[in-house]
């Protein structure tokens, strides 16, 4: 019940950042669509496996250089880093709230 509750917010939460994320970056979509989608599927992948995003972003920043022009990548991670931070901490919060209920029970 626990994980499935904890499922369920962190998708809602995923869709907030999603929409604050597609807002910031409306200006860049329409030069850069499959970057764009690429860069944003990424960010799904992430929210949806539960990873540290900004810890991951900066791994797959390397390998997504075939894909995305490192510039470009460099752009997008500019624009939307105060969401990346705050996500981040977010599932470190939630991750330690976890370890930390599980240890007590």
């Amino acid at each position: 019940m626990f994980v499935r509750a904890y499922d369920e917010a962190n998708q809602k939460i995923r869709n907030i950042y999603f929409q604050i994320i597609k807002e910031k970056l409306n200006h860049i979509r329409p030069d850069y669509e499959e970057e764009y989608l690429f860069f944003m599927d990424l960010l799904d992948i992430m929210f949806s496996k539960d990873l540290y995003i900004e810890e991951t972003m900066n791994a797959f920043k390397d390998r997504s250089k075939y894909y995305v022009n490192p510039y470009l990548f460099d752009r997008l991670m500019k624009v939307v880093q105060p969401e990346i931070e705050s996500a981040t901490k977010f599932q470190k919060k939630i991750h330690k709230m976890i370890i930390d209920s599980k240890s007590f029970l």
